[in-house]
């Protein structure tokens, strides 16, 4: 890994050395993903849970009541702790689907977590885009009112370096 891309590792929302550097230049900004706040639990949500898809394989449960059958996926324990309170800042268990069906075993509906989560993390980006001061940004007036900057020049690559670190920024990763 190159030097350059070891010291980007540390960009991250969830980084305590990289939300100091934010608090101190730009407090609105910090304030969007502060610990505690709705945009801190959003991204701990979407962070625990993209996890998993890298990590060992989740398993689902076909749930079946009198009236309903539901297909839900289990929480590994490594995640739940952490989901669960980002879904209590976020409106609490049921409004995220999560379900205790048996001891020491949380599940989640996947549907109910998606229509949550997205217009939640649209809020969240649209928060962070909003509070982030573009013209502070090197090249960042030229990006506001001039042409694209040559790496952004020849139509849409969504691989391109540029758009890439883009993205990542955008996200805090």
């Amino acid at each position: 890994m190159s030097r350059r891309h070891a010291k980007d590792r540390g960009v991250a929302w969830q980084s305590p050395g990289w939300m100091k550097k934010v608090r101190s230049a730009q407090p609105d900004l910090a304030a969007v993903v502060e610990k505690g706040s709705d945009g801190a639990a959003i991204f701990t949500m979407l962070r625990k849970l993209r996890n998993q898809i890298h990590g060992e394989a989740l398993y689902g449960l076909a749930y079946q009541t009198s009236n309903s059958h539901e297909n839900l996926m289990a929480l590994p324990d490594d995640a739940l702790g952490d989901v669960l309170a980002a879904a209590g800042i976020l409106g609490g268990r049921d409004e995220w689907g999560l379900r205790a069906l048996m001891p020491e075993q949380t599940y989640v509906d996947p549907g109910v977590l998606v229509a949550k989560v997205l217009p939640l993390v649209l809020r969240l980006l649209n928060q962070l885009m909003s509070a982030t001061p573009v013209e502070n940004i090197a090249g960042g007036n030229e990006l506001l009112s001039g042409p694209l900057p040559d790496s952004f020049q020849g139509g849409f690559d969504p691989f391109h370096p540029a758009y890439r670190a883009s993205i990542r920024w955008q996200l805090g990763f």
